[in-house]
């Protein structure tokens, strides 16, 4: 072991002596010790010596720096991640960065991410909102989006560029995880105070440049980083589409948005269950949920013996222990002026996860999809959580026979 006066059997000449040593140190490299070095707290010692035993100056400054990577292997990256990291330098940590990382077939596309939701024309502001500011409707804007794939996506790059205009490169919220939903609103501060503070941890951000959904309808087109489009289309505030969304309290909402429908076409919206609407949420149950309260009833069982299984109960928002009326289920009309035929069929607005057909015959045993003769009218007011969804046809020569048929998905 060394003592602490030991000299050195030799020195190493420093051109200009001393003085030289204060303006270009001694630079050690670690890395033949890296071996030794372990997670956690480190100690590493200098042990240093005057040039010569008669000196009597002594000055060490030790300054530990990283100039390199240490770690051998890479960090690899399999799916979408987002990543927060900081550099420290000169004993002072710099500012956390984000970043997510995307893999590829991870990014929002029209198969994996649809508008869910839409409160275009929100009810009028209450006496307590009104006591807080918000005395504007149009300050309780707001749209939902959800993901409906099976993966994690990413949002970063999205932007809509027709109706409201929005950038996601700065949205509170970049990553989606499967079933997650999202919202945008037209004035954060009124959202939270109407919704309260679940519904607001949702929103990733306010409508751009002072834009807002159109009380009358309008295009919106929400496109990805490689300008591909990911949703485009226009809503309306008449019939077909849900009239009592256009002020009246309801919000529109994507039905059964998980099987990715249409969202040009009238057929595929409803108005919400609750007034408001459900941002961030959701107000309908799927059959296994539904079924729960019944003793959980097999859908094509019929314990009521109403000639209608428990798989139909639930998508008229029925009970499957209590017999319904046929007429309360399903009505037609003929207009005698032009001899249209009007089929209006019962439809739970609390239902997920159902597909609905309608479906024509000539003689009850072969049955076809109806074709373009058969026109979506629209839905009547909203009673009990259901609605009446009315088809009319003027094809002189139509099928004797329609029906409603209602497929369970998976």
């Amino acid at each position: 072991e060394l003592a602490w006066d030991s000299t050195t059997a030799g020195h190493a000449e420093r051109t200009g002596g001393d003085p030289t040593v204060l303006h270009l140190p001694e630079i050690l490299g670690l890395t033949l010790a890296r071996e030794h070095l372990r997670d956690g707290v480190n100690v590493i010692a200098l042990h240093g010596f005057n040039s010569d035993v008669n000196e009597s100056d002594f000055l060490v400054r030790p300054e530990l720096s990283v100039t390199r990577v240490v770690s051998s292997s890479p960090l690899v990256i399999n799916d979408t991640q987002t990543i927060t990291a900081r550099a420290y330098r000169n004993r002072i940590w710099s500012a956390p960065e984000t970043v997510t990382l995307v893999v590829s077939d991870q990014i929002a596309s029209r198969a994996n991410l649809v508008i869910s939701e839409i409160m275009y024309n929100p009810p009028n502001p209450s006496a307590e909102e009104l006591a807080s500011g918000y005395d504007d409707s149009d300050f309780f804007e707001y749209l939902e989006l959800l993901n409906i794939g099976e993966d994690p996506l990413s949002l970063a790059g999205l932007q809509f560029i027709s109706g409201l205009k929005f950038e996601f490169s700065g949205a509170a919220i970049s990553r989606l995880e499967p079933g997650e939903r999202v919202a945008l609103v037209r004035n954060a501060a009124a959202f939270e105070f109407r919704y309260g503070e679940d519904a607001a941890a949702r929103v990733i951000g306010e409508f751009d440049d002072g834009t807002g959904l159109a009380n009358g309808g309008e295009r919106l087109a929400l496109i990805a980083a490689d300008q591909s489009t990911v949703q485009d289309f226009s809503y309306r505030d008449n019939s077909p589409w849900p009239e009592v969304a256009d002020g009246d309290g309801a919000s529109l909402v994507l039905a059964n948005p998980f099987s990715g429908p249409d969202h040009g076409l009238a057929v595929s919206w409803q108005p919400s269950v609750t007034d408001g609407g459900t941002p961030g949420g959701t107000d309908t149950l799927r059959y296994p949920e539904w079924a729960a309260q019944f003793g959980n009833p097999d859908p094509e069982s019929d314990d009521d013996h109403d000639q209608r299984v428990a798989l139909l109960e639930f998508a008229e928002g029925g009970s499957p222990n209590r017999p319904a009326a046929a007429d309360s289920i399903v009505r037609v009309r003929i207009n005698p002026e032009d001899k249209s035929v009007v089929v209006s069929f019962r439809r739970s607005l609390a239902v997920d996860g159902l597909h609905f057909e309608v479906e024509v015959s000539d003689d009850l045993e072969n049955w076809q999809l109806a074709g373009h003769e058969w026109e979506f009218l629209g839905t009547d007011p909203p009673e009990n959580g259901t609605a009446m969804f009315s088809f009319r046809t003027a094809a002189p020569d139509g099928a004797n026979y329609v029906r409603q048929r209602v497929i369970l998905m998976e």
